[in-house]
């Protein structure tokens, strides 16, 4: 049994294994591309990893280059690692597992980072197949990294993913891309438009307001929505069914929604 923000539940070995295994796997990579600098397998460039620090005793907190041993620069006790927090509007919060700088002689570019655990059998099976990335993680990896822009002014190049498998440590895929500031344009107005949303969906108590969110509604045609809010994995019910561009259709199914206490209230 664990106590969670979210009240108490249950979890078993397996389940408390998978979580803790991932959570020590990240912990040991975080340490290890910043103190060896050696992210990428080549003699010419160096990786070096940004990220939260926070120090144990006067707990000050700085986003500042990772060292072997990191000292407070307060009252010279030992740092230790934490991601990077993200907020971006009223509603969107989150953490990433690291900023990654790259030095490739008098170059210098800035990646996000973030690490995925896997099994060996999944490992095996993409190495028959390729899979990686997942396209839900990539999605988000780019969301971060815009959102990691926005709010802290990096200009942000590209991601990796590093997939580990939970059983050995070096057996481990790195793969990743590059973003254009098209594609972070793109995100960023549908991360806009979905803490907008969201705000007005959480906050809904009366009718009027339910029909403000549906004439408020950026997206007007499945084109507009494919192009800047489809995600690639997962289409909105409404969109999928051609309602949510009928407005008289989309009417209909709000007010039964409404009426018939579908939609929290």
């Amino acid at each position: 049994m664990v106590n969670g923000d979210e009240g108490t539940y249950h979890i078993n070995l397996s389940q408390e294994y998978y979580f803790k295994a991932g959570h020590l796997i990240h912990t040991l990579l975080q340490n290890w591309i910043g103190k060896v600098h050696d992210l990428m397998g080549d003699d010419d460039a160096e990786a070096t990893l940004y990220g939260n620090w926070v120090c144990k005793q006067c707990k000050q907190e700085d986003i500042e280059e990772i060292r072997s041993h990191a000292a407070c620069t307060q009252c010279g006790a030992n740092m230790e690692y934490k991601e990077i927090g993200l907020k971006y509007g009223k509603y969107i919060v989150g953490h990433m597992d690291g900023l990654l700088r790259i030095d490739s002689g008098t170059d210098s570019s800035w990646w996000v980072i973030d690490f995925k655990t896997t099994s060996s059998k999944a490992m095996w099976f993409h190495q028959q197949n390729p899979v990686y990335p997942h396209l839900k993680y990539k999605h988000q990896i780019e969301t971060y990294a815009t959102l990691i822009q926005e709010q802290y002014g990096y200009n942000i190049d590209g991601w990796f993913l590093v997939y580990v498998t939970r059983d050995n440590i070096e057996q481990r895929e790195v793969v990743g891309g590059t973003l254009s500031e098209a594609r972070k344009q793109q995100l960023l107005l549908r991360a806009r438009s979905n803490d907008q949303h969201f705000g007005l969906a959480i906050n809904l108590d009366s009718k009027d307001k339910l029909d403000a969110l549906q004439h408020r509604k950026p997206c007007k045609s499945m084109d507009w929505y494919s192009k800047y809010m489809f995600d690639g994995f997962n289409m909105c019910p409404l969109a999928a069914n051609g309602v949510c561009f009928n407005n008289e259709q989309l009417a209909h199914t709000l007010d039964h929604a409404w009426a018939h206490r579908l939609i929290k209230q």
